[in-house]
């Protein structure tokens, strides 16, 4: 793959990085918060068949207009991922 075939995200931490499909159910958008791995279906975040592009929260995933995900730096996704699953031990 190619350095223009490769998306990428800019975060105002880590700058320009490679995006492997980390997005989070934007509340400023009217999500919930909710982070999911869109790009690894073996990720433990990866939303499950059943949700049919669909947050926990009913909003839809994915680049739709209408959607509240929105693309988050991978290196910010882990460690957000991390916080989150604290809050919910």
């Amino acid at each position: 793959m190619s350095d223009e075939e490769i998306k990428k995200v800019q975060c105002s931490t880590h700058g320009s990085t490679p995006w492997n499909g980390q997005v989070v159910c934007a509340k400023n958008w009217g999500g919930c918060g909710r982070l999911w791995h869109l790009g690894d279906e073996t990720h433990e975040r990866h939303p499950p068949a059943e949700l049919n592009s669909l947050c926990v929260c009913g909003k839809l995933l994915g680049s739709h207009k209408d959607s509240p995900s929105r693309a988050v730096c991978p290196q910010c996704f882990e460690g957000a991922l991390a916080v989150q699953q604290e809050g919910l031990a």
